[in-house]
């Protein structure tokens, strides 16, 4: 009696509907930093698809990253739904932050608008949840 292998996620075919609230959020924050001229961000992902990620990207590396006022460097991790930090990511936030970088955890664009609309305030060598 012979096994059929078991599919792995990566055989699957990439579903481009996946965490779709994701890639919207992630555009909408590039769209808001240019529209306000708060500085610049870049997307770490180009062609960004959530479900080739783990092939494309280096685990830990936030979705966005940049300068905002006065040239302080910013990292954006968007989370959606119950998504969570993983240790890499959080490992890397953190130590931006502890550089004097605004480390974000971003996942509401109306807290996050607020936020730079209120001007530059000093890191707090934490991570900001929006």
């Amino acid at each position: 009696m012979t096994r059929k292998p078991k599919e792995s996620k990566r055989d699957e075919e990439p579903n481009p509907n996946r965490n779709d609230a994701h890639s919207r959020l992630v555009n909408a924050a590039l769209c808001l930093v240019t529209e306000l001229d708060a500085g610049r961000l870049f997307k770490y992902h180009p062609n960004y698809d959530h479900a080739m990620r783990r092939r494309m990207g280096t685990p830990g590396i936030p979705d966005l990253f940049g300068y905002l006022w006065l040239g302080r460097f910013v990292c954006i991790d968007v989370k959606t739904g119950k998504a969570v930090l993983t240790k890499k990511q959080r490992a890397f936030m953190e130590t931006a932050a502890s550089f004097g970088a605004y480390a974000i955890e971003l996942r509401d664009l109306d807290k996050f608008r607020a936020w730079l609309q209120a001007g530059p305030a000093s890191p707090t060598g934490k991570i900001l949840t929006l």
